[in-house]
């Protein structure tokens, strides 16, 4: 009787552990969906749409939805959007989510909209952010306002 009890309580905790390997799967497919839905959004033509889109990515990384090294598709359609957006608000919301995102590239584009960005407040936010990134990672940043 007892083996037949233990043999049970073997069988419960496979079936938990496969449960929960298969549960993990399917939310880090979510996780990929939505950052190949958002970079889709950011590369749409709709300005309202794109910007949404950034901000959104900039939230999930935030909430630890969606780690930084997961949005690598993301980064390139963001640094067009800071440099040809439409309007100060859409190349803003570019910014913030490089800058959320914290890849070197982008990192690097921020710099260089902080010295030659033809909008004063684009270009205030964005020498804003990567004196912050900076500043956090306790590195030397080369430019000043």
């Amino acid at each position: 009787m007892k083996k037949l009890s233990v043999a049970y309580i073997v069988i419960a905790i496979v079936v938990l552990l496969v449960v929960s390997i298969k549960a993990e799967n399917i939310l880090d497919t979510k996780k990929e969906n939505a950052v190949k839905s958002l970079s889709l959004g950011l590369s749409s033509e709709n300005s309202g749409l794109r910007a949404s889109s950034a901000l959104v990515l900039g939230q999930l990384i935030d909430s630890k939805f969606i780690k930084k090294d997961n949005t690598e598709t993301a980064v390139i359609p963001l640094m067009k959007m800071l440099n040809k957006g439409n309007s100060d608000e859409e190349r803003i919301a570019a910014a913030l989510a490089l800058y959320k995102i914290g890849d070197n590239r982008g990192i690097y584009k921020l710099k260089t909209s902080a010295e030659f960005d033809e909008s004063r407040r684009v270009k205030n936010i964005c020498y804003k952010l990567y004196y912050e990134f900076h500043r956090q990672n306790n590195t030397e940043y080369l430019i000043t306002n």
